[in-house]
């Protein structure tokens, strides 16, 4: 009986400083500075973007209605999505938002890869925003050199890159023509 009182003590104990444990870690953890995460994800990118001024790439492509994408006379936000990416779909709300927050002239989102895995991306994006859909190996994502998927361009209306990144909440707000 002894043997189990003593257990019983020494699990008490342990419990008692691994709540004191945990409670010191998450107080050190609430002091860090906040950083702003998609600025350090920015500089740490594996790949490279187009950088902004670069005249946006001459490329044929026709939205899901069959009207042809053109990137002149006008500022357009372009999101690149990929049926296989399962992040992709928490950026669906935030680039609609952008688009709706944002004096933009034309909205693109390309949705790349199996069409049976990016139909859900298909069917949120095309009732807001004009929709292309391309192979995984398209032209659309070869063009602005995609290396990772979402990533977002805010085109110029001199047809320029403005600015591009992985998240939406990183691009500027398009400045009116």
């Amino acid at each position: 009986m002894p043997y189990l009182a003593a257990a019983v003590v020494l699990l008490g104990a342990l419990t008692v400083l691994n709540l004191l444990l945990t409670v010191t870690i998450i107080r050190r953890l609430r002091d860090q500075p906040q950083h702003d995460h998609d600025r350090d994800e920015a500089a740490a990118l594996p790949f490279s973007l187009l950088e902004t001024g670069t005249p946006v790439p001459a490329v044929q492509a026709a939205d899901l209605a069959g009207r042809p994408v053109d990137f002149t006379g006008g500022t357009t936000v372009v999101g690149f999505f990929s049926g296989s990416c399962q992040s992709c779909r928490a950026h669906v709300e935030p680039f609609l938002a952008y688009v709706r927050g944002r004096a933009v002239t034309d909205a693109v989102a390309v949705v790349s890869g199996d069409a049976a895995e990016g139909a859900d991306l298909v069917a949120a994006l095309r009732e807001h925003v004009r929709v292309v859909a391309e192979p995984a190996d398209g032209r659309l994502a070869a063009a602005f050199k995609v290396g990772v998927f979402p990533t977002f361009y805010l085109v110029g209306p001199d047809a320029t890159v403005a600015a591009g990144h992985t998240s939406i909440r990183a691009l500027p707000a398009p400045v009116a023509a």
